[in-house]
């Protein structure tokens, strides 16, 4: 799956636009789970940057989490070893002072996911696996590993770490021709998941309250496998926080439910009569 866009913001919400109404031939359908669709490879390509800049920016961003900057601290003790931070550091700072505009260059940054006191390394490894910076024609690129990645609330969080972690290589090595406005971008993430509970709150924050009625009002057994499931959960499960035992679920609802200006119970009295729905 290619998605290519100005920059890697506009790319995100296309991805997750498209990732709901995908065929079913795309990836693999999982009911039982919250990562219910699951799609390998996905590619961003974008030409221009990451669409927003550092921590001056971070405000107009989705609010998928109450601080951006915790997010950066929390990535950062999970990710950034620091042997090998100083040796991709090294290598770019020991280039840097023969650094030729006509020879193409290649630098890579490894992470190295270890165990940290609030959660443990998953099953696969690390999900955030390197950064590649490129020069060629001229013109520097970055190329992001992700081995896997729930590409609403998590892929926005790693797309502002990322961007930190560019700066923070700009500023200790004072990269040469860097312009981030310019930047290329390849971002790949090897397994793409999509989590039911968490689509309604994306387009809320993309759209409004709007936006979730226009795509939530609707008969599940007319939409896809994929986009029915979306569907059939909001009304039975994300508009009912009460009902959900589990804090990591839970606080997507609650979170819709705060920002949003309509009354989803009533709302779902209207789904139900308007599709012949069973009302639990």
């Amino acid at each position: 799956m290619l998605i290519e866009a100005n920059n890697l913001f506009e790319a995100w919400i296309k991805l997750n636009e498209q990732f709901m109404m995908l065929s079913p031939e795309h990836g693999m359908h999982i009911p039982s789970r919250d990562y219910t669709r699951i799609v390998s490879p996905v590619r961003l390509h974008v030409c221009c940057g990451f669409g927003f800049d550092g921590s001056e920016d971070l405000h107009l961003l989705p609010p998928f989490y109450a601080n951006y900057e915790n997010r950066i601290k929390l990535l950062s003790k999970r990710y950034i070893q620091s042997d090998l931070w100083e040796e991709g550091i090294g290598r770019l700072q020991a280039r840097q002072s023969r650094f030729q505009l006509k020879n193409p260059l290649s630098f890579v940054l490894q992470f190295h996911r270890r165990a940290t006191t609030e959660r443990k390394v998953p099953a696969g490894g690390g999900c955030l696996t390197q950064l590649t910076f490129i020069w060629i024609n001229g013109r520097w690129s970055l190329h992001v590993t992700l081995r896997a990645s729930e590409i609403t609330a998590a892929l926005m969080g790693d797309l502002v770490f990322v961007e930190y972690i560019t700066r923070r290589v700009c500023e200790e090595v004072r990269m040469k021709n860097w312009d981030s406005n310019e930047l290329e971008i390849v971002w790949d993430i090897a397994l793409a998941s999509q989590m039911k509970a968490i689509i309604p709150l994306f387009l809320l924050y993309t759209g409004g309250d709007e936006n979730v009625w226009r795509q939530m009002f609707k008969d599940p057994d007319t939409l896809n496998e994929w986009h029915g499931s979306v569907v059939q959960h909001f009304w039975d499960v994300v508009i009912y926080p009460e009902r959900i035992t589990w804090h990591q679920r839970r606080r997507w609802s609650t979170k819709l439910l705060a920002a949003s200006g309509l009354d989803w119970n009533i709302a779902r009295d209207l789904w139900v009569k308007e599709y012949n729905r069973e009302d639990i």
